[in-house]
Protein backbone atom coordinates (compact mmCIF):
# COMPACT_ATOMS: atom_id res chain seq x y z
CA UNK A 1 0.00 0.00 0.00
CA UNK A 2 1.69 3.15 -1.16
CA UNK A 3 1.19 6.37 -3.16
CA UNK A 4 -0.34 9.72 -2.13
CA UNK A 5 3.08 10.59 -0.76
CA UNK A 6 3.67 13.82 1.13
CA UNK A 7 6.63 15.84 2.36
CA UNK A 8 8.01 16.48 5.82
CA UNK A 9 10.26 19.16 7.19
CA UNK A 10 12.77 17.36 9.37
CA UNK A 11 14.77 20.44 10.21
CA UNK A 12 11.96 21.84 12.34
CA UNK A 13 11.49 18.60 14.26
CA UNK A 14 12.99 17.90 17.67
CA UNK A 15 13.10 14.23 18.56
CA UNK A 16 13.63 12.66 21.96
CA UNK A 17 14.76 9.07 21.54
CA UNK A 18 16.78 6.63 23.55
CA UNK A 19 20.46 6.39 22.69
CA UNK A 20 20.96 4.14 19.70
CA UNK A 21 23.13 1.02 19.88
CA UNK A 22 26.28 0.70 17.76
CA UNK A 23 25.90 -0.27 14.13
CA UNK A 24 26.75 -3.92 14.78
CA UNK A 25 23.70 -4.17 17.11
CA UNK A 26 21.23 -2.37 14.85
CA UNK A 27 18.55 -4.37 13.03
CA UNK A 28 20.05 -3.67 9.59
CA UNK A 29 23.84 -3.38 9.85
CA UNK A 30 23.82 -3.80 6.06
CA UNK A 31 20.98 -2.94 3.65
CA UNK A 32 17.92 -5.15 3.88
CA UNK A 33 17.29 -7.82 1.24
CA UNK A 34 14.10 -9.72 0.57
CA UNK A 35 10.68 -9.81 -1.05
CA UNK A 36 7.27 -8.14 -0.67
CA UNK A 37 3.72 -9.00 -1.69
CA UNK A 38 3.15 -5.47 -3.02
CA UNK A 39 3.35 -5.73 -6.81
CA UNK A 40 1.58 -9.02 -7.49
CA UNK A 41 -0.11 -10.18 -4.32
CA UNK A 42 -1.20 -7.00 -2.54
CA UNK A 43 -4.69 -8.30 -1.67
CA UNK A 44 -4.41 -12.01 -2.40
CA UNK A 45 -1.59 -13.26 -0.24
CA UNK A 46 -1.88 -15.97 2.37
CA UNK A 47 0.12 -18.40 4.45
CA UNK A 48 0.51 -20.85 1.55
CA UNK A 49 2.02 -18.16 -0.68
CA UNK A 50 4.69 -17.46 1.91
CA UNK A 51 5.46 -21.13 2.35
CA UNK A 52 5.80 -21.52 -1.43
CA UNK A 53 7.91 -18.40 -1.79
CA UNK A 54 10.23 -19.53 1.00
CA UNK A 55 10.67 -22.88 -0.74
CA UNK A 56 11.37 -21.16 -4.08
CA UNK A 57 13.92 -18.84 -2.45
CA UNK A 58 15.68 -21.82 -0.90
CA UNK A 59 15.84 -23.83 -4.13
CA UNK A 60 16.90 -20.88 -6.30
CA UNK A 61 19.69 -19.73 -3.98
CA UNK A 62 18.01 -16.40 -3.17
CA UNK A 63 17.93 -17.13 0.57
CA UNK A 64 21.60 -18.03 0.73
CA UNK A 65 22.46 -14.92 -1.31
CA UNK A 66 20.88 -12.79 1.43
CA UNK A 67 17.22 -12.34 0.42
CA UNK A 68 15.73 -13.25 3.78
CA UNK A 69 13.00 -10.72 4.63
CA UNK A 70 9.62 -11.95 3.32
CA UNK A 71 7.21 -9.06 3.82
CA UNK A 72 3.42 -8.85 4.01
CA UNK A 73 2.28 -5.56 2.51
CA UNK A 74 -1.35 -4.35 2.74
CA UNK A 75 -4.32 -6.66 2.35
CA UNK A 76 -3.77 -8.71 5.51
CA UNK A 77 -7.11 -7.43 6.89
CA UNK A 78 -9.17 -9.59 4.53
CA UNK A 79 -12.42 -8.69 2.82
CA UNK A 80 -15.75 -9.95 4.15
CA UNK A 81 -18.68 -8.91 1.92
CA UNK A 82 -16.63 -5.93 0.71
CA UNK A 83 -16.18 -4.63 4.25
CA UNK A 84 -12.58 -4.64 5.42
CA UNK A 85 -11.85 -5.42 9.07
CA UNK A 86 -8.71 -3.70 10.28
CA UNK A 87 -9.08 -4.20 14.04
CA UNK A 88 -10.26 -6.72 16.56
CA UNK A 89 -13.09 -4.84 18.26
CA UNK A 90 -13.15 -6.45 21.71
CA UNK A 91 -10.78 -8.05 24.19
CA UNK A 92 -10.67 -11.80 24.42
CA UNK A 93 -11.53 -12.57 20.81
CA UNK A 94 -9.92 -15.81 19.67
CA UNK A 95 -8.82 -17.05 16.27
CA UNK A 96 -7.06 -20.35 15.77
CA UNK A 97 -6.10 -20.57 19.41
CA UNK A 98 -4.73 -17.03 19.69
CA UNK A 99 -6.28 -14.37 21.91
CA UNK A 100 -6.46 -10.78 20.66
CA UNK A 101 -6.91 -7.44 22.35
CA UNK A 102 -9.32 -4.77 21.18
CA UNK A 103 -7.40 -2.68 18.66
CA UNK A 104 -4.99 -5.42 17.55
CA UNK A 105 -4.62 -5.67 13.74
CA UNK A 106 -7.20 -8.07 12.30
CA UNK A 107 -4.97 -10.40 10.29
CA UNK A 108 -7.55 -12.42 8.38
CA UNK A 109 -7.73 -15.87 10.04
CA UNK A 110 -8.91 -17.45 6.79
CA UNK A 111 -5.73 -16.49 4.98
CA UNK A 112 -3.42 -16.91 7.96
CA UNK A 113 -4.86 -19.81 9.98
CA UNK A 114 -1.78 -19.96 12.20
CA UNK A 115 -1.62 -16.22 12.71
CA UNK A 116 1.42 -14.03 12.24
CA UNK A 117 3.23 -15.87 15.02
CA UNK A 118 2.74 -19.22 13.33
CA UNK A 119 4.00 -17.84 10.02
CA UNK A 120 6.97 -16.17 11.71
CA UNK A 121 7.93 -19.41 13.44
CA UNK A 122 7.74 -21.30 10.14
CA UNK A 123 9.91 -18.74 8.32
CA UNK A 124 12.43 -18.47 11.16
CA UNK A 125 12.90 -22.25 11.11
CA UNK A 126 13.78 -22.00 7.40
CA UNK A 127 16.24 -19.14 7.81
CA UNK A 128 13.91 -16.27 6.82
CA UNK A 129 12.52 -13.21 8.60
CA UNK A 130 8.96 -11.90 8.52
CA UNK A 131 7.96 -8.37 7.51
CA UNK A 132 4.59 -6.73 8.23
CA UNK A 133 2.76 -3.60 7.08
CA UNK A 134 1.10 -0.88 9.17
CA UNK A 135 0.37 2.79 8.66
CA UNK A 136 0.13 5.80 10.99
CA UNK A 137 -3.60 6.02 10.24
CA UNK A 138 -4.14 2.43 11.38
CA UNK A 139 -2.01 3.01 14.45
CA UNK A 140 -4.01 6.11 15.33
CA UNK A 141 -7.30 4.22 15.18
CA UNK A 142 -8.67 5.52 11.86
CA UNK A 143 -8.87 3.38 8.73
CA UNK A 144 -11.91 4.42 6.72
CA UNK A 145 -9.88 6.16 3.98
CA UNK A 146 -8.00 3.11 2.70
CA UNK A 147 -8.31 2.55 -1.08
CA UNK A 148 -10.90 -0.04 -2.01
CA UNK A 149 -13.22 0.50 0.95
CA UNK A 150 -16.85 0.20 -0.13
CA UNK A 151 -17.99 0.85 3.43
CA UNK A 152 -16.14 2.67 6.20
CA UNK A 153 -14.33 0.31 8.50
CA UNK A 154 -15.28 0.39 12.16
CA UNK A 155 -12.75 2.61 13.98
CA UNK A 156 -10.57 1.00 16.57
CA UNK A 157 -11.95 1.06 20.11
CA UNK A 158 -8.48 2.21 21.13
CA UNK A 159 -7.40 5.58 19.76
CA UNK A 160 -4.31 7.75 19.51
CA UNK A 161 -0.82 7.05 20.75
CA UNK A 162 -1.96 4.30 23.09
CA UNK A 163 -2.76 2.28 19.96
CA UNK A 164 0.69 3.02 18.53
CA UNK A 165 2.20 1.45 21.66
CA UNK A 166 -0.19 -1.50 21.40
CA UNK A 167 0.67 -2.12 17.75
CA UNK A 168 4.37 -2.07 18.55
CA UNK A 169 3.78 -4.77 21.17
CA UNK A 170 1.65 -6.75 18.73
CA UNK A 171 4.43 -6.68 16.12
CA UNK A 172 7.03 -7.83 18.66
CA UNK A 173 4.82 -10.55 20.17
CA UNK A 174 3.93 -11.87 16.69
CA UNK A 175 7.55 -12.61 15.80
CA UNK A 176 7.74 -9.89 13.13
CA UNK A 177 11.31 -8.84 12.22
CA UNK A 178 10.63 -5.90 9.90
CA UNK A 179 7.86 -3.29 10.06
CA UNK A 180 6.98 -1.25 6.96
CA UNK A 181 5.30 1.87 8.36
CA UNK A 182 3.73 3.49 5.32
CA UNK A 183 2.35 7.00 5.62
CA UNK A 184 0.59 7.31 2.28
CA UNK A 185 -2.63 8.14 4.15
CA UNK A 186 -1.11 10.34 6.85
CA UNK A 187 -0.52 13.78 5.40
CA UNK A 188 1.95 16.46 6.42
CA UNK A 189 -0.63 18.46 8.36
CA UNK A 190 -1.20 15.53 10.70
CA UNK A 191 2.44 15.59 11.82
CA UNK A 192 5.24 13.11 12.26
CA UNK A 193 4.65 12.12 15.87
CA UNK A 194 3.16 8.69 14.99
CA UNK A 195 6.45 7.81 13.26
CA UNK A 196 8.64 8.86 16.16
CA UNK A 197 6.33 7.20 18.67
CA UNK A 198 6.27 3.95 16.71
CA UNK A 199 10.04 3.94 16.33
CA UNK A 200 10.59 4.41 20.08
CA UNK A 201 7.83 1.97 21.05
CA UNK A 202 9.11 -0.70 18.69
CA UNK A 203 12.67 -0.32 19.96
CA UNK A 204 11.38 -0.86 23.50
CA UNK A 205 9.22 -3.82 22.45
CA UNK A 206 12.11 -5.38 20.56
CA UNK A 207 14.37 -5.04 23.58
CA UNK A 208 11.77 -6.77 25.74
CA UNK A 209 11.39 -9.50 23.11
CA UNK A 210 15.15 -9.97 22.99
CA UNK A 211 15.55 -9.60 19.24
CA UNK A 212 15.97 -6.73 16.76
CA UNK A 213 13.04 -5.38 14.72
CA UNK A 214 13.75 -3.10 11.75
CA UNK A 215 11.59 -0.09 10.88
CA UNK A 216 11.14 1.00 7.26
CA UNK A 217 9.09 4.13 6.57
CA UNK A 218 7.49 5.91 3.65
CA UNK A 219 6.84 9.36 5.02
CA UNK A 220 7.59 11.54 2.03
CA UNK A 221 9.74 11.45 -1.07
CA UNK A 222 12.35 13.85 0.26
CA UNK A 223 12.38 12.70 3.89
CA UNK A 224 15.69 11.41 5.25
CA UNK A 225 15.09 9.96 8.68
CA UNK A 226 18.10 8.31 10.32
CA UNK A 227 16.80 9.39 13.74
CA UNK A 228 13.56 7.40 13.51
CA UNK A 229 13.91 4.67 10.90
CA UNK A 230 16.32 2.00 9.67
CA UNK A 231 15.21 2.49 6.05
CA UNK A 232 13.34 5.37 4.44
CA UNK A 233 11.87 5.77 0.99
CA UNK A 234 13.61 8.42 -1.08
CA UNK A 235 11.39 8.68 -4.15
CA UNK A 236 8.16 7.90 -5.93
CA UNK A 237 6.70 4.44 -6.31
CA UNK A 238 8.86 2.67 -8.87
CA UNK A 239 7.72 0.70 -11.90
CA UNK A 240 9.39 -0.96 -14.90
CA UNK A 241 9.50 2.15 -17.11
CA UNK A 242 13.07 3.40 -17.68
CA UNK A 243 12.31 7.10 -16.97
CA UNK A 244 10.76 6.13 -13.63
CA UNK A 245 13.74 3.94 -12.73
CA UNK A 246 16.05 6.87 -13.53
CA UNK A 247 13.95 9.22 -11.40
CA UNK A 248 14.21 6.91 -8.40
CA UNK A 249 17.89 6.37 -9.13
CA UNK A 250 18.55 10.11 -9.04
CA UNK A 251 17.39 10.26 -5.41
CA UNK A 252 20.53 8.27 -4.54
CA UNK A 253 22.98 10.70 -6.11
CA UNK A 254 23.70 12.30 -2.71
CA UNK A 255 23.19 9.56 -0.10
CA UNK A 256 23.84 11.52 3.11
CA UNK A 257 22.92 10.79 5.89
CA UNK A 258 22.69 7.08 5.04
CA UNK A 259 25.11 4.40 6.22
CA UNK A 260 26.02 2.88 9.57
CA UNK A 261 22.80 0.89 9.84
CA UNK A 262 20.54 3.50 8.19
CA UNK A 263 19.69 3.17 4.50
CA UNK A 264 18.15 5.13 1.65
CA UNK A 265 15.43 3.02 0.03
CA UNK A 266 14.63 3.95 -3.62
CA UNK A 267 12.04 1.12 -3.84
CA UNK A 268 11.93 -2.32 -5.41
CA UNK A 269 14.24 -3.99 -7.91
CA UNK A 270 12.46 -4.20 -11.26
CA UNK A 271 14.00 -7.42 -12.63
CA UNK A 272 10.98 -9.11 -14.18
CA UNK A 273 9.28 -5.80 -15.06
CA UNK A 274 11.85 -3.93 -17.18
CA UNK A 275 14.24 -5.03 -19.93
CA UNK A 276 17.14 -7.32 -19.11
CA UNK A 277 19.78 -4.64 -19.61
CA UNK A 278 17.80 -2.11 -17.56
CA UNK A 279 17.54 -4.64 -14.73
CA UNK A 280 21.34 -4.97 -14.75
CA UNK A 281 21.77 -1.20 -14.60
CA UNK A 282 19.30 -0.76 -11.76
CA UNK A 283 20.87 -3.58 -9.74
CA UNK A 284 24.32 -2.04 -10.27
CA UNK A 285 23.40 1.45 -9.07
CA UNK A 286 21.36 0.14 -6.13
CA UNK A 287 24.46 -1.81 -5.01
CA UNK A 288 26.76 1.18 -5.44
CA UNK A 289 24.38 3.29 -3.34
CA UNK A 290 24.03 0.66 -0.58
CA UNK A 291 20.27 0.54 -1.20
CA UNK A 292 18.04 -2.24 0.14
CA UNK A 293 17.44 -5.01 -2.40
CA UNK A 294 13.78 -5.98 -2.32
CA UNK A 295 11.96 -8.02 -4.96
CA UNK A 296 8.22 -7.90 -5.53
CA UNK A 297 6.80 -10.35 -8.00
CA UNK A 298 6.10 -14.04 -8.24
CA UNK A 299 9.56 -15.50 -7.77
CA UNK A 300 8.17 -18.99 -7.53
CA UNK A 301 8.61 -18.77 -11.30
CA UNK A 302 11.86 -17.05 -12.30
CA UNK A 303 13.54 -17.15 -15.70
CA UNK A 304 17.28 -17.52 -16.27
CA UNK A 305 17.93 -13.83 -16.86
CA UNK A 306 16.10 -12.68 -13.73
CA UNK A 307 18.11 -15.23 -11.76
CA UNK A 308 21.31 -13.97 -13.37
CA UNK A 309 20.56 -10.37 -12.31
CA UNK A 310 19.29 -10.80 -8.76
CA UNK A 311 21.75 -13.60 -7.92
CA UNK A 312 24.86 -11.69 -8.96
CA UNK A 313 26.72 -12.39 -5.73
CA UNK A 314 29.63 -10.13 -6.71
CA UNK A 315 27.19 -7.23 -7.03
CA UNK A 316 25.47 -8.21 -3.78
CA UNK A 317 28.86 -8.20 -2.01
CA UNK A 318 29.23 -4.55 -3.00
CA UNK A 319 25.74 -3.73 -1.70
CA UNK A 320 26.43 -5.54 1.58
CA UNK A 321 29.99 -4.27 2.03
CA UNK A 322 30.98 -4.23 5.69
CA UNK A 323 32.18 -0.61 5.62
CA UNK A 324 28.59 0.54 5.09
CA UNK A 325 29.61 3.62 3.09
CA UNK A 326 27.03 4.40 0.40
CA UNK A 327 28.41 5.47 -2.95
CA UNK A 328 27.27 8.45 -4.94
CA UNK A 329 27.22 9.95 -8.40
CA UNK A 330 30.67 11.38 -9.06
CA UNK A 331 30.15 12.94 -12.46
CA UNK A 332 27.65 13.25 -15.28
CA UNK A 333 28.59 14.07 -18.88
CA UNK A 334 25.80 13.95 -21.42
CA UNK A 335 23.97 10.65 -21.11
CA UNK A 336 26.76 8.94 -19.12
CA UNK A 337 27.04 8.99 -15.34
CA UNK A 338 29.90 7.82 -13.13
CA UNK A 339 28.91 6.32 -9.77
CA UNK A 340 31.53 5.18 -7.24
CA UNK A 341 31.76 3.64 -3.78
CA UNK A 342 34.65 2.96 -1.40
CA UNK A 343 34.73 -0.63 -0.12
CA UNK A 344 36.09 -1.91 3.19
CA UNK A 345 39.34 -3.21 1.68
CA UNK A 346 40.25 -0.02 -0.17
CA UNK A 347 38.87 -1.04 -3.55
CA UNK A 348 36.43 1.16 -5.39
CA UNK A 349 33.23 -0.09 -7.00
CA UNK A 350 32.29 1.93 -10.08
CA UNK A 351 29.30 2.04 -12.41
CA UNK A 352 29.51 3.73 -15.81
CA UNK A 353 25.82 4.22 -16.62
CA UNK A 354 24.37 5.13 -20.01
CA UNK A 355 20.99 6.78 -19.43
CA UNK A 356 20.50 7.45 -23.13
CA UNK A 357 18.95 5.66 -26.08
CA UNK A 358 22.15 5.26 -28.13
CA UNK A 359 25.53 3.60 -27.42
CA UNK A 360 27.91 5.89 -25.55
CA UNK A 361 31.48 6.05 -24.22
CA UNK A 362 32.24 6.46 -20.53
CA UNK A 363 35.39 6.71 -18.45
CA UNK A 364 36.57 7.14 -14.88
CA UNK A 365 39.91 8.39 -13.59
CA UNK A 366 41.45 6.86 -10.51
CA UNK A 367 41.97 10.31 -9.04
CA UNK A 368 38.31 11.33 -9.12
CA UNK A 369 37.31 8.27 -7.08
CA UNK A 370 40.00 8.81 -4.47
CA UNK A 371 42.65 6.34 -5.62
CA UNK A 372 46.19 7.68 -5.53
CA UNK A 373 47.65 4.62 -7.27
CA UNK A 374 49.10 4.99 -10.76
CA UNK A 375 48.19 1.39 -11.66
CA UNK A 376 45.10 -0.57 -10.66
CA UNK A 377 43.44 -3.88 -11.39
CA UNK A 378 39.94 -3.83 -12.89
CA UNK A 379 37.33 -6.57 -12.60
CA UNK A 380 33.98 -6.71 -14.43
CA UNK A 381 31.19 -7.77 -12.05
CA UNK A 382 28.71 -8.78 -14.77
CA UNK A 383 31.16 -10.70 -16.92
CA UNK A 384 32.78 -12.09 -13.75
CA UNK A 385 36.31 -11.76 -15.05
CA UNK A 386 39.44 -9.74 -14.44
CA UNK A 387 40.14 -7.17 -17.17
CA UNK A 388 43.77 -6.64 -16.18
CA UNK A 389 45.90 -3.67 -15.16
CA UNK A 390 45.04 -0.09 -16.17
CA UNK A 391 46.96 3.13 -15.73
CA UNK A 392 45.30 6.24 -14.26
CA UNK A 393 41.86 5.55 -15.76
CA UNK A 394 39.40 3.06 -17.24
CA UNK A 395 37.29 3.61 -20.35
CA UNK A 396 34.50 1.80 -22.17
CA UNK A 397 33.75 3.09 -25.67
CA UNK A 398 30.52 1.13 -26.23
CA UNK A 399 28.15 1.17 -23.27
CA UNK A 400 24.79 0.02 -24.67
CA UNK A 401 21.63 2.13 -24.37
CA UNK A 402 20.20 1.95 -20.84
CA UNK A 403 23.17 -0.25 -19.96
CA UNK A 404 26.21 0.05 -17.74
CA UNK A 405 29.69 -1.23 -16.91
CA UNK A 406 29.96 -2.38 -13.29
CA UNK A 407 33.55 -2.82 -12.16
CA UNK A 408 35.80 -2.88 -9.13
CA UNK A 409 39.15 -1.08 -9.17
CA UNK A 410 41.88 -2.34 -6.84
CA UNK A 411 45.11 -0.31 -6.47
CA UNK A 412 48.35 -2.13 -7.26
CA UNK A 413 49.87 -4.27 -9.97
CA UNK A 414 48.86 -7.67 -8.59
CA UNK A 415 45.89 -9.40 -10.27
CA UNK A 416 42.64 -9.43 -8.30
CA UNK A 417 42.09 -12.87 -6.70
CA UNK A 418 39.29 -14.77 -8.41
CA UNK A 419 36.35 -15.22 -6.00
CA UNK A 420 34.58 -18.53 -5.59
CA UNK A 421 31.89 -18.60 -8.32
CA UNK A 422 28.58 -18.49 -6.42
CA UNK A 423 26.70 -16.31 -8.89
CA UNK A 424 24.06 -17.47 -11.36
CA UNK A 425 25.43 -18.15 -14.86
CA UNK A 426 24.81 -15.71 -17.69
CA UNK A 427 21.98 -17.06 -19.87
CA UNK A 428 22.74 -18.18 -23.38
CA UNK A 429 21.31 -16.24 -26.31
CA UNK A 430 17.55 -16.75 -26.35
CA UNK A 431 17.11 -17.07 -30.11
CA UNK A 432 18.96 -16.51 -33.33
CA UNK A 433 17.82 -15.75 -36.83
CA UNK A 434 15.31 -13.42 -38.45
CA UNK A 435 11.57 -13.61 -37.72
CA UNK A 436 9.24 -14.45 -40.56
CA UNK A 437 7.78 -11.48 -42.41
CA UNK A 438 4.16 -10.75 -41.51
CA UNK A 439 3.11 -9.05 -44.75
CA UNK A 440 -0.27 -10.18 -45.99
CA UNK A 441 -1.19 -11.89 -42.73
CA UNK A 442 -4.65 -11.20 -41.34
CA UNK A 443 -5.84 -11.51 -37.75
CA UNK A 444 -8.94 -11.97 -35.67
CA UNK A 445 -9.55 -12.43 -31.94
CA UNK A 446 -12.25 -13.42 -29.49
CA UNK A 447 -10.70 -11.15 -26.85
CA UNK A 448 -12.53 -7.88 -26.12
CA UNK A 449 -11.09 -5.12 -28.29
CA UNK A 450 -9.26 -2.16 -26.78
CA UNK A 451 -8.02 1.04 -28.44
CA UNK A 452 -5.03 -0.42 -30.30
CA UNK A 453 -5.70 -2.50 -33.44
CA UNK A 454 -5.04 -6.22 -33.30
CA UNK A 455 -2.71 -5.88 -36.31
CA UNK A 456 -0.26 -4.04 -34.04
CA UNK A 457 0.75 -7.44 -32.67
CA UNK A 458 2.16 -8.52 -36.02
CA UNK A 459 3.37 -5.32 -37.69
CA UNK A 460 7.03 -5.64 -36.65
CA UNK A 461 6.88 -2.41 -34.66
CA UNK A 462 7.52 -3.04 -30.93
CA UNK A 463 6.26 0.46 -30.07
CA UNK A 464 2.70 -0.66 -30.77
CA UNK A 465 0.75 -3.36 -29.06
CA UNK A 466 -2.59 -4.84 -28.08
CA UNK A 467 -4.27 -4.54 -24.68
CA UNK A 468 -7.32 -6.51 -23.65
CA UNK A 469 -9.13 -8.16 -20.80
CA UNK A 470 -9.17 -11.90 -21.30
CA UNK A 471 -10.79 -15.11 -20.16
CA UNK A 472 -9.69 -18.72 -20.51
CA UNK A 473 -10.50 -20.13 -23.94
CA UNK A 474 -10.31 -16.83 -25.79
CA UNK A 475 -7.74 -16.67 -28.55
CA UNK A 476 -5.89 -14.64 -31.15
CA UNK A 477 -5.80 -16.13 -34.64
CA UNK A 478 -3.44 -15.39 -37.51
CA UNK A 479 -4.08 -16.36 -41.16
CA UNK A 480 -0.88 -16.55 -43.26
CA UNK A 481 -2.82 -16.82 -46.56
CA UNK A 482 -0.49 -19.66 -47.60
CA UNK A 483 1.32 -22.62 -46.10
CA UNK A 484 4.05 -21.39 -43.75
CA UNK A 485 6.68 -23.40 -41.87
CA UNK A 486 7.78 -22.34 -38.37
CA UNK A 487 8.95 -23.87 -35.09
CA UNK A 488 8.97 -20.97 -32.58
CA UNK A 489 6.46 -18.35 -31.42
CA UNK A 490 7.75 -15.39 -29.43
CA UNK A 491 5.49 -13.02 -27.48
CA UNK A 492 7.37 -9.79 -26.75
CA UNK A 493 5.73 -7.89 -23.92
CA UNK A 494 7.76 -4.78 -23.41
CA UNK A 495 9.32 -3.60 -26.64
CA UNK A 496 12.74 -2.80 -25.14
CA UNK A 497 16.14 -3.42 -26.68
CA UNK A 498 17.05 -5.34 -29.82
CA UNK A 499 14.28 -7.39 -31.28
CA UNK A 500 12.85 -9.95 -31.52
CA UNK A 501 14.13 -10.92 -28.07
CA UNK A 502 11.22 -11.09 -25.61
CA UNK A 503 11.57 -8.82 -22.60
CA UNK A 504 10.13 -9.03 -19.14
CA UNK A 505 7.20 -6.80 -18.32
CA UNK A 506 4.50 -5.93 -15.84
CA UNK A 507 2.21 -8.55 -17.28
CA UNK A 508 -0.20 -11.25 -16.20
CA UNK A 509 0.73 -14.64 -14.95
CA UNK A 510 -0.76 -16.72 -17.72
CA UNK A 511 -0.90 -20.08 -19.38
CA UNK A 512 -1.46 -20.35 -23.10
CA UNK A 513 -1.54 -22.92 -25.88
CA UNK A 514 -0.22 -22.73 -29.45
CA UNK A 515 -2.57 -24.32 -32.01
CA UNK A 516 -2.05 -24.65 -35.77
CA UNK A 517 -4.25 -25.57 -38.75
CA UNK A 518 -3.08 -26.83 -42.12
CA UNK A 519 -6.52 -26.58 -43.78
CA UNK A 520 -7.64 -23.42 -41.99
CA UNK A 521 -10.46 -25.20 -40.15
CA UNK A 522 -9.12 -28.06 -38.01
CA UNK A 523 -6.66 -27.03 -35.27
CA UNK A 524 -4.22 -29.09 -33.24
CA UNK A 525 -2.07 -28.15 -30.24
CA UNK A 526 1.71 -28.05 -30.72
CA UNK A 527 2.84 -26.38 -27.49
CA UNK A 528 1.58 -25.32 -24.06
CA UNK A 529 3.34 -22.81 -21.86
CA UNK A 530 2.88 -21.68 -18.27
CA UNK A 531 5.19 -18.79 -17.47
CA UNK A 532 5.70 -16.50 -14.52
CA UNK A 533 4.94 -12.78 -14.75
CA UNK A 534 5.62 -12.78 -18.49
CA UNK A 535 5.01 -14.42 -21.80
CA UNK A 536 8.01 -15.64 -23.71
CA UNK A 537 9.07 -18.35 -26.10
CA UNK A 538 7.14 -21.43 -27.27
CA UNK A 539 9.30 -23.94 -29.17
CA UNK A 540 8.09 -27.09 -30.93
CA UNK A 541 8.91 -29.39 -33.83
CA UNK A 542 8.65 -27.64 -37.23
CA UNK A 543 5.08 -27.41 -38.53
CA UNK A 544 3.63 -26.23 -41.84
CA UNK A 545 0.30 -24.49 -41.37
CA UNK A 546 -2.12 -21.96 -42.83
CA UNK A 547 -3.33 -20.59 -39.48
CA UNK A 548 -2.00 -20.08 -35.96
CA UNK A 549 -3.93 -19.57 -32.74
CA UNK A 550 -2.67 -18.34 -29.37
CA UNK A 551 -5.26 -19.67 -26.91
CA UNK A 552 -5.31 -18.38 -23.33
CA UNK A 553 -5.88 -21.25 -20.92
CA UNK A 554 -5.58 -19.42 -17.57
CA UNK A 555 -5.17 -15.81 -16.53
CA UNK A 556 -4.74 -13.67 -13.45
CA UNK A 557 -4.99 -9.90 -13.43
CA UNK A 558 -1.74 -8.04 -12.95
CA UNK A 559 -3.10 -6.31 -9.83
CA UNK A 560 -6.32 -6.16 -7.86
CA UNK A 561 -7.08 -2.55 -8.75
CA UNK A 562 -9.10 -3.40 -11.87
CA UNK A 563 -7.60 -1.01 -14.43
CA UNK A 564 -4.86 -3.27 -15.74
CA UNK A 565 -5.43 -5.45 -18.81
CA UNK A 566 -5.02 -9.17 -18.44
CA UNK A 567 -3.40 -9.40 -21.86
CA UNK A 568 -0.77 -6.86 -22.89
CA UNK A 569 1.60 -7.71 -25.70
CA UNK A 570 3.75 -5.51 -27.92
CA UNK A 571 4.62 -7.92 -30.70
CA UNK A 572 4.36 -11.55 -31.82
CA UNK A 573 7.18 -13.09 -33.85
CA UNK A 574 7.36 -16.40 -35.69
CA UNK A 575 10.66 -18.16 -36.40
CA UNK A 576 11.67 -20.91 -38.73
CA UNK A 577 14.92 -21.30 -36.83
CA UNK A 578 16.06 -24.61 -38.35
CA UNK A 579 15.35 -23.76 -41.98
CA UNK A 580 19.00 -23.77 -43.03
CA UNK A 581 19.63 -27.15 -41.44
CA UNK A 582 16.60 -28.60 -43.24
CA UNK A 583 17.54 -27.26 -46.68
Amino acid sequence: MRSKIFFLSLAATTLTLAAEPPTSERPLPTPGMGWSTYNFFISRHNEQLFHGTAEAFEKSGLRDAGYRFLRIDGGWWGDDSNRRHYYWTADGRYANGTAYRAGDPHVDPKNYPNGLKGLADHLHARGFKLGFYLSPALSMGSSGNFPGNKEPSVPSPVQGFALVEQHAKFVAESGVDHLFYDGYDWNREKGIEPYTRMFSALRAAAKQAGRPIAVSINSGWSARAPEWADEWRTGRDINGEWPVILECMSTLADPAPAGSGRWNNPDYLMAGFCSDIEAQSQMSVWCIAAAPLYLSHDFRVMDAWERYVVLNTEAIAVDQDAAGKPGRRVRREGAVEVWARELHDGRRAVVLLNRGDAPAAGSVTFQEIGLAAETAQVRDLWEHRNLGAFTKSFRDDAIPPHGCRFITIAPGDQPTPEPKPTWAPRPASKLSGTPLAGKGWTQRTTLPRKDDPLAALFDGDPKTGFWSYASPGQFIEMDFAEATTFDTVVLDLKGHGPHPWPQTAYAPRSAYRIEVSADGETFKSVAEETLGPKYGIARFKPVTARKLRIVLTATERTTTYGDDPTFHCREVYLFNSDAKQRE
